[in-house]
């Protein structure tokens, strides 16, 4: 379940500040997890993604907040996680680009010529 909320909230921060309804942020869901070898049912998805949102969307400083229209959400501004973990995520690819590419080729030429001929 970590991994549908990972997800869902990646949908909303591609949103952006327009938002997206419980039903659209379904269905992008649905689309990314469901697979021919693991079929999830979007009545599932329905039920989860409209559960975290109204778990989301109340208390001091929700993650979730309306988008100005009736059952649109986009992400808080002020929610602090959400830099966060897009932080994370890119210092996790700027990591793995400076892993290989500042991994010398140690592996011998068959091409190099030996100083002693």
């Amino acid at each position: 379940m970590k991994s549908f909320e990972r997800e869902i909230t990646r949908i909303f921060v591609e949103a952006g500040p327009g938002g997206l309804s419980i039903k659209k942020s379904a269905i992008h869901l649905h689309n990314s997890l469901n697979t021919l070898f693991c079929p999830v049912e979007f009545n599932e998805i329905y039920r989860f993604v409209t559960n975290f949102v109204h778990r989301n969307s109340h208390g001091k400083c929700p993650m979730l907040v309306t988008a100005g229209k009736r059952g649109r959400y986009r992400i808080n501004r002020l929610y602090s996680e959400m830099p966060l973990l897009e932080q994370m995520d890119m210092a996790a690819e700027d990591i793995i680009i400076q892993d290989t590419a500042e991994k010398p080729d140690k592996q011998l030429s068959i091409f190099e010529l030996s100083d002693s001929e």
